[in-house]
């Protein structure tokens, strides 16, 4: 097997709320080692030929369940946090690798009882691939051009706690795997699996949770939210994306977006807006039609989303339809998800979005932003 190396770009996830005034006890952390048996999902047609195989994994598992020291914790019913380092073994002799991934992820549990709990779990991170398509030695993996990737995994689990420091856990789950168009061809891999595993306590064995101070209606970014308050959002945004033919040219995209929101309750905001696409891969199409001009470049849209709100974190989901789309060349309805921090005594945020034309990936983008 080849050594592994590549850097892990962390998602910043807790930050500091408003303090608490009495003693608590923390929870441990549990570690888990799970086994996971799956099978390459068939989503293309143009794929079918890499989708027989029955990949196996190993997982390794870190979380914590939070306590409520933070007031958000307790908004959101005292989600557990956690860390996951994934492998997946793949047919040798297919033009597939195998398949490395790091993610954080954010968990809830439901359906609790004194042993046993069912819980969902969302993450994201880094992925790499052993195996890449390359145009001269392995031009049939037509699923990933790039070793680096973006990894989302979603599961849902059942966890028994067999003695009082130890887990026993199994469920479902898939993991996506793709590079965001920034290199064609990019169909992206997504593998669903059935995940079996024992767990361990590190320390205590019992949920401590504390119940903060809610005084405040709302406690986000150093400000003080209350409910029906309008907030204005504008945001610039990046990136880069590849069309076919491939291993051709890279070329800038950029999104302008503006949009208003309402804040409706602790967790959620409701928002409308508007924007503003600029992509210069166009310039394939363009020079296939007689007298181009640079204001095809360009596309606008409107859309309305939802944010659910996490500390200083949230995440953002849009849908849109286009307005303004001379060349016509994707659907004309578009979807947006994007991580968002607020930097700190700050009006300012960092972003991260995914855009879609109903689930086909269109780029991803990097962004700045302020609430107004």
């Amino acid at each position: 097997m080849k050594f592994l190396r590549f850097g892990l770009s962390g998602i910043l996830f807790f930050t500091l709320c408003r303090p608490i005034l009495s003693q608590i006890n923390t929870t441990p952390y549990i570690i888990n080692l799970k086994y996971h048996y799956g099978f390459v999902m068939k989503h293309s047609i143009n794929m079918a030929h890499l989708a027989n195989q029955r990949p196996q994994g190993l997982e390794i598992d870190l979380y914590k369940q939070t306590t409520g020291i933070k007031n958000w914790q307790c908004y959101h019913n005292f989600p557990m946090i956690g860390y996951s380092f994934q492998y997946f073994h793949l047919d040798p002799k297919k033009p597939l690798g195998d398949m490395y991934s790091a993610i954080i992820y954010y968990s809830q549990k439901f359906l609790k009882s004194k042993k046993t709990f069912f819980s969902y779990r969302i993450g994201m991170g880094a992925g790499y691939v052993e195996r890449r398509f390359d145009l001269k030695t392995n031009y049939y993996n037509n699923l990933i051009s790039s070793r680096i990737n973006y990894a989302l995994n979603g599961r849902l689990s059942f966890t028994w706690k067999i003695q009082p420091k130890v887990i026993l856990s199994t469920g479902i789950g898939i993991l996506h795997f793709s590079n965001g168009a920034m290199k064609v061809p990019n169909l992206g891999i997504n593998i669903p699996s059935f995940h079996i595993g024992l767990g361990i306590y590190l320390d205590k064995t019992e949920d401590s949770v504390y119940i903060g101070d809610h005084s405040d209606i709302w406690f986000d970014t150093g400000t003080r939210r209350a409910y029906g308050e309008y907030h204005i959002y504008a945001n610039l945004a990046g990136g880069f994306k590849q069309v076919y033919p491939v291993e051709g040219k890279s070329w800038p995209i950029s999104t302008l977006s503006l949009y208003t929101s309402k804040h409706v309750n602790h967790r959620s905001e409701l928002s409308i807006g508007t924007d503003v696409f600029y992509d210069g891969s166009n310039k394939v199409a363009l020079d296939t039609l007689p007298n181009p001009k640079n204001i095809k470049y360009f596309k606008w849209g409107i859309n309305i989303g939802h944010e659910y709100l996490i500390d200083r974190v949230s995440l953002l989901t849009q849908f849109g339809v286009y307005l303004y789309d001379p060349l016509r060349l994707d659907k004309r309805i578009y979807q947006r998800v994007a991580l968002k921090y607020s930097l700190p005594h700050t009006p300012l945020f960092l972003s991260m979005g995914l855009k879609t034309h109903l689930g086909q990936a269109d780029f991803v983008e990097w962004g700045v932003g302020i609430k107004l």
